[in-house]
């Protein structure tokens, strides 16, 4: 699967540089069977997490190549436990 991601228009890095994502953890929050959910115009999530264990929400879109990449930044507080709730209950 290829992934690209969205630049910034400023600096012509991406987008999740700034939120201190690299595309490594992209990609391992992909191969490591992460949780898919709508969002909005199109888009979709993927909450995951990467081979050091970082939790993740990655918002992208489905392309004819494999994935576009929107952003990508660290899911934390309420969004975390809710996510770990969901993979509990999917696990049983």
């Amino acid at each position: 699967m290829e992934f690209r991601f969205l630049l910034d228009g400023d600096s012509e890095l991406p987008h999740i540089y700034s939120h201190d994502v690299i595309e490594r953890e992209v990609i391992e929050v992909f191969s490591n069977a992460p949780m898919h959910l709508h969002g909005r115009d199109g888009s979709y999530l993927a909450l995951g997490q990467t081979d050091s264990g970082r939790h993740l929400r990655v918002i992208y879109r489905r392309k004819e190549y494999g994935v576009f990449v929107i952003t990508a930044y660290n899911l934390e507080g309420k969004a975390l436990a809710a996510y770990r709730r969901r993979r509990h209950r999917k696990q049983q």
